[in-house]
């Protein structure tokens, strides 16, 4: 074959190589494009485990490119305070979103997520310490036996405007169950409960234009009907003493022989949950049921639903 011949092959091969070269690199760069635009698209639609995956794609096709691995180190990063934060470790959360912003040439959109999240989880932490401090006052209040004053504290919690938020659904349910503790043994002695004291003043308010009211069921279970056999049997044992019992050295002054205005308060409370107008009684008159309390060592409620009915 003449070497003219030869020459036209060399160059027809070389050619058709080259065009494959050419081809193969701009279907590299389209598919590392298509994987970084796949990628931003995910992130705002705060599906970060696909935008990682995307952008893993996308180093595929260029291992070396600057912007592909910092996207990807960015979603890496970000999806870990997001695990803290629904593990609840917000401390460790609110640390590791600093490694976040400090992520160069990478998504604006996360960086902005991540600066409100850092500041949304600053009154998360504060809020839980406040709640935690109430909690724990709550519980050695109940321990004393004070459980009235106790679901007054575990209120701070309760009726927060905030506390419904997930953040704060474990702090929210261990408020709760103190709270029914309380109740029950509230309950037991014959004293209102955090909800039957709430009811009262609103039953009161809005029968404010008429003389009696209606009466609830006081039959003799009606106060335990939450209560487990154990806790019905302790109650009828009970002989420890609350911020409720009928002891004259916590209500009356030694010196005058006087009811005073607290326990005068917490008596109507009393004859409410009796089933009785407290406000057919005046002060004198609920001091005079406070005093036969005493003596006969009972309850003021027991004594309003039995002499006052």
């Amino acid at each position: 074959m003449k070497k003219w011949v030869w020459g036209i092959v060399v160059i027809i091969i070389v050619g058709m190589f080259g065009g494959y070269g050419l081809t193969k690199h701009a279907e590299t760069g389209k598919s590392y494009d298509t994987a970084m635009k796949d990628g931003k698209a995910a992130i705002k639609d705060a599906e970060y485990a696909s935008a990682e995956k995307y952008f893993d794609v996308a180093l595929q096709k260029k291992s070396n490119d600057v912007t592909a691995k910092a996207y990807k180190t960015q979603v890496t990063h970000y999806r870990t305070v997001l695990d803290k934060v629904e593990a609840r470790q917000y401390d460790k959360a609110k640390d590791a979103i600093s490694i976040v912003l400090a992520d160069r040439d990478a998504s604006t959109v996360i960086k902005k997520r991540a600066t409100n999240l850092e500041k949304e989880l600053a009154t998360v932490i504060k809020k839980r310490e406040s709640f935690t401090a109430s909690y724990n006052t709550a519980k050695d209040l109940t321990a004393k036996n004070s459980y009235t004053a106790s679901n007054t504290e575990l209120d701070k919690i309760l009726k927060d405007s905030d506390i419904d938020k997930n953040y704060y659904s474990d702090v929210k349910k261990e408020a709760i169950d103190l709270q029914k503790s309380n109740d029950k043994k509230l309950a037991a002695i014959g004293y209102p409960t955090s909800s039957s004291t709430s009811s009262s003043s609103s039953s009161l308010s809005s029968s404010s234009s008429s003389a009696t009211t209606s009466k609830p069921n006081t039959d003799s279970g009606s106060s335990s009907a939450e209560l487990t056999s154990e806790e019905k049997d302790d109650a009828a044992k009970y002989s420890g003493s609350n911020e409720y019992t009928t002891n004259s050295s916590d209500y009356v002054d030694a010196s005058s022989d006087k009811i005073t205005a607290a326990r005068i308060s917490e008596a109507r409370d009393a004859i409410k949950s009796a089933g009785v107008n407290p406000r057919a009684f005046s002060d004198s008159d609920v001091a005079k049921i406070i005093k036969q309390s005493i003596k006969e060592k009972t309850t003021v409620k027991a004594i309003a639903a039995r002499d006052y009915k």
